[in-house]
């Protein structure tokens, strides 16, 4: 369970936006979906790029090879503001008003996870979904207002993921386009 509140946590956050905005990391890209920086923990005085994101199964990961450490976001709060996981968690849930009703959701994506043919489509729309709002996100990150109009949105998502219903999530994208 914690494994799968780590993915539905992560996948929701713009990981390199955040890193960027809120730590001052400069991050640059180097593939689709990759970035390198230095590694922003004070402990590790770096000069050269050791920190890395990747994106993997709808949100980012990291890993800092000076460290030897790595891990979700869920694990990066942990570790840079030295608190445990649960209140990594909550803090992340808080800063980026995430629903912390994890039950309801854990058994949304349990739903979606027994693949089918149509269940495919769907989750081939949302994440096409959700790379358009991650754009949105990263470049109007300051902009809280327009942030809680593409949450709501993202919860009508998820919703109409958990219900197999490849049309919504078409109609989704397409005012998400419009906002845009």
């Amino acid at each position: 369970m914690a494994s799968r509140i780590r993915t539905l946590i992560y996948s929701q956050v713009d990981f390199p936006s955040f890193l960027e905005q809120e730590i001052g990391l400069t991050l640059v890209s180097y593939e689709d979906g990759k970035y390198k920086g230095q590694c922003p923990f004070p402990y590790h005085k770096d000069n050269n790029p050791s920190f890395s994101l990747d994106r993997k199964d709808g949100g980012y990961v990291w890993y800092c090879y000076g460290c030897s450490e790595g891990g979700t976001i869920v694990e990066f709060f942990s570790k840079y503001y030295g608190i445990s996981t649960i209140d990594a968690i909550k803090r992340i849930c808080a800063k980026f008003e995430i629903s912390d009703d994890f039950d309801t959701v854990i058994k949304s994506m349990h739903n979606v996870s027994s693949g089918s043919r149509k269940k495919s489509a769907v989750e081939q729309e949302h994440l096409m979904f959700c790379d358009l709002c991650r754009m949105f996100l990263r470049n109007n990150f300051e902009d809280r207002k327009k942030m809680r109009e593409i949450r709501d949105i993202i919860l009508q998502v998820n919703e109409a993921l958990s219900k197999d219903d490849v049309h919504m999530l078409k109609i989704l994208r397409a005012n998400v386009s419009e906002i845009i």
